[in-house]
Order: C-alpha cells, then structure tokens, then sequence
C-alpha cells in the first residue's frame, strides 16, 4: 500500500475501545459497537479470505495519534467492495486526511481486485462528506427501496465508484438493508 504518512491498525479485542471513543466523537447519534464486535468474531472463525472479510481499522498517524476511521465490507456482488465506518475527528478535518484516509481504502480496494467500490450515507449529517465523494469521482444516487425503511434522517444516498475502465453498473435501489444497521446501533452492543 502506498505511503500516506497514515497507517491502518486493524480494530480487534485488544483496541475495541479506543475505537469506540474515537467513533462516538466522529459519529455522536451512532453506535458501531456491534458492527467492531460482529467483524472481530467473525474473522477469528471465518475461512473466507481475508479481502471478504469484513474489518475496520483505526487510521493513525506516524506519531500513532488516532485520526479516523474506515472499513470495509461485500454486500453480494463479490467484485464490489463497500467502505464502512469512514470519518475523520473533527479537530482533524479540512486538512486533507478524509482524501488521504478515502485513498487508502480506493488504493485497498484495488490492490484486491475489486472493480466497484460503494458506500451509503445520509446528505443531512455527511453533506461535507458528500462533496468529497463526489470530488473522488464517485457518482451518486437516491436510495429509495420500499422494503427498507430510510425515514429517520434525510435522504440517503449510495455513491458508486467503478476501478476499472469498464462502466459502472447503477445500484438501482436494490435492498442495502439499512433499517438492520439502524437496529444494530440502537442495540448498543447488548
């Protein structure tokens, strides 16, 4: 993986914590308690390999100083990967590090042989974030499935990136299950 003065430190048992504390300050209204604990149980039991595995990782520094976060994950399309969990401290933002953190998973993703990265968000908490997508080249589109409810905050949007040269195939709505993460945070690890 290229050198971006950042490194990736896998979140296990040993971490879990500080991971927390570093996500709550970066998304205060969600949990990924379940999320960290589901990934680290898992891998511990899974003989998938490693690329559909689902991680998250704290990103530091080089002076090991915790500056966000990122994941990633397959829905179904074993070609497509998925960023989870993505965001930068708020004393750290507007200095280049959510570009830096976005390329490390872009550069993750590639060096995987991945062809499609993907991830969702809402355009009320993450309009910023949105901007950054869009600059990264990532297209956007409106989640709107009727079998998954998407109410709770603003509209919620998925943006699609494609690694290749071939064309991007649209998500076109199809299910994310959204309500389930929206369980998983309200369960708070219980």
């Amino acid at each position: 993986m290229k050198n971006y003065n950042l490194y990736s430190e896998l979140i296990t048992q040993d971490n879990i914590e500080q991971a927390l504390k570093l996500q709550h300050s970066i998304f205060p209204r969600e949990d990924a308690r379940q999320n960290y604990i589901d990934a680290i149980e898992q891998n511990l039991h899974s003989n998938k390999p490693r690329k559909y595995q689902i991680e998250y990782y704290i990103v530091k520094d080089n002076n090991g100083e915790p500056i966000g976060l990122w994941g990633h994950y397959i829905e179904e399309e074993l070609d497509e990967c998925w960023l989870g969990w993505y965001g930068v401290r708020q004393d750290k933002r507007k200095q280049g590090y959510g570009t830096l953190i976005f390329k490390i998973f872009e550069d993750w993703a590639k060096d995987n042989g991945f062809n499609i990265i993907r991830l969702y968000t809402d355009d009320v908490d993450n309009a910023n974030a949105c901007k950054l997508y869009e600059k990264m080249g990532m297209t956007k589109e409106f989640y709107k499935n009727n079998d998954d409810v998407t109410t709770d905050i603003g509209n919620i949007i998925i943006y699609s990136k494609s690694l290749t040269n071939k064309p991007l195939t649209p998500w076109n709505n199809r299910f994310i299950n959204y309500k389930g993460q929206q369980d998983k945070e309200h369960h708070k690890g219980k």
